[in-house]
């Protein structure tokens, strides 16, 4: 601290020192004079019991007043705005608390009341006012602060149950959450295993069709077309095979072999549906057809469409096999074949 920071802090001292002495002599000269007047009020009138506790707490409110820089306000009702007493606030609060003391003071001590009033029966009533006034005082300043106390402690004992319940609700929440998340993984698990069960279905039911369609060229290679006619009937139910041209191609031949003609063209018909441009198809059909019926105009519609696909690879051989195949005889014996030959 430099010299001048240590000059100022003395006087500063010096100054607070002369304003606690003023202050205590003023105060000092107030009670004084105060003493003075209310014996002089007293010999010429008694101003009774309620001027002196009137005067005393005013007084009281003046010292106070002196030494406070709180201020006291009044609410004006409806409007909102709050009133400052000043100084008048501090004497009122002053009279209040002269009125609390006074009926301590007959609570608690013999304090006799007739020492401010004469007639006994005025002075006999007086002790119950006081203190019923006091009381009411008492409850005015602190009624508000200890009901607020109480409804707080209620209200902090309801936040802390709604709390808890808060609490309690949020665990029981993360719980059937976890629950929820449980089931639904355990749901797509058996979901993943549903689904790679009709996998491994759909590839054994594949395995199991592809197998009794190899049985079936196997033996249709082989010649023994009961056999494989046989195998070409555990298909009937295969949704692989349904779509398959040279299925039903494959399978109308088996069946013409185990002289099942109609089959054979209803199977051929098949084939034409899912290719209507299938060179086997049309020839093979043709050929049952041509067994099957004396219809010329049927066979010839089918020559005709053949004739037309002379760009597919496979038609040189098919038109070889027309020309000698023991099933289209009653084909080439038709004036129209050879006629659309000629052409």
């Amino acid at each position: 601290m430099t010299e001048q920071e240590q000059d100022k802090q003395d006087c500063k001292i010096a100054t607070n020192c002369i304003s606690t002495i003023i202050m205590i002599v003023i105060v000092s000269l107030i009670f004084i004079l105060f003493g003075y007047f209310f014996n002089a009020v007293l010999e010429k009138e008694k101003i009774g019991v309620f001027g002196v506790i009137t005067l005393s707490g005013a007084l009281g409110g003046i010292v106070t007043s002196l030494d406070s820089n709180e201020e006291h306000a009044f609410f004006i009702p409806f409007s909102g705005n709050e009133l400052h007493s000043g100084f008048i606030g501090h004497c009122f609060i002053g009279v209040c608390g002269a009125f609390v003391g006074l009926s301590a003071a007959l609570l608690f001590t013999p304090f006799e009341l007739s020492i401010f009033w004469a007639d006994s029966d005025i002075s006999h009533l007086l002790k119950p006012l006081i203190i019923t006034i006091s009381i009411g005082i008492i409850g005015g300043f602190s009624g508000l602060p200890i009901i607020s106390k109480l409804s707080n402690h209620a209200i902090k004992k309801i936040e802390t149950a709604m709390n808890e319940q808060k609490v309690e609700l949020k665990n029981q929440q993360k719980i059937i959450q976890e629950e929820k998340d449980k089931n639904l993984k355990q749901e797509e698990d058996i979901e993943k295993t549903k689904l790679n069960i009709d996998n491994t279905m759909k590839e054994l039911n594949q395995a199991k069709d592809d197998l009794n369609y190899n049985g079936a060229m196997i033996n249709l290679n082989g010649e023994k077309y009961e056999v494989a006619y046989e195998y070409f009937k555990k298909l009937n139910d295969s949704d692989s095979y349904k779509s398959n041209e040279n299925y039903w191609i494959n399978r109308a031949y088996i069946e013409k072999r185990c002289g099942k003609l109609t089959d054979a063209l209803s199977s051929i018909d098949k084939a034409l549906v899912i290719n209507q441009n299938s060179l086997y198809g049309l020839y093979n059909k043709m050929c049952y057809v041509c067994l099957l019926s004396q219809d010329e105009s049927k066979f010839i519609d089918l020559y005709m469409k053949i004739l037309k696909l002379d760009k597919d690879p496979k038609f040189e051989t098919i038109k070889d096999n027309i020309s000698k195949d023991p099933d289209l005889e009653i084909l080439r014996k038709s004036s129209a074949y050879e006629e659309v030959k000629s052409e």
